[in-house]
């Protein structure tokens, strides 16, 4: 676990940022704390995280002081799942968006197929007319397919 905040001066691994064992409270006590309590974090069912606070001295810890860091950790819980679920709203946006503009592209990309494949379809159609058009006037296809009506063979 990473400390994240720390009160007092219980011992000198407790500084933000340090690197701490799960079991803290038994390291404190080991360590000569008289008293600790500790409550978990529960984010969605598993366990995030936990509080730990250590006291010089047993007759330190109120009777409800387990109870009040229980409530707390509820707040903490809290925000964590709001932050979780904001990172998670964010990253479902930017995965619309990217399908949206994935969709976009390709039906730009099928309606300009499409548009080639009606241009090229009118030429051929067009050609198709011309030939049967210079067939009816006398012009044999060979003689269209040459050159035009000037290239006799």
């Amino acid at each position: 676990a990473t400390v994240v905040a720390g009160y007092g001066a219980a011992d000198a691994a407790a500084e933000v940022g340090a690197r701490v064992a799960v079991d803290r409270s038994e390291q404190l006590l080991a360590a000569g704390s008289g008293a600790t309590a500790a409550a978990p974090i529960v984010v969605s069912g598993r366990t995030w995280g936990v509080i730990v606070a250590a006291f010089g001295h047993r007759d330190a810890v109120r009777g409800d002081t387990e109870a009040r860091m229980a409530q707390f950790t509820e707040l903490v819980a809290t925000a964590v799942a709001n932050a979780q679920s904001g990172a998670e709203l964010t990253a479902s946006r930017r995965r619309i968006v990217e399908t949206a503009d994935e969709t976009r592209e390709r039906i730009e990309r099928d309606r300009h197929l499409h548009l080639h494949l009606l241009i090229a379809a009118e030429r051929h159609q067009l050609g198709l007319h011309q030939i049967t058009a210079r067939q009816e006037r006398g012009v044999s296809p060979l003689v269209v397919q040459r050159g035009g009506p000037h290239e006799r063979v």
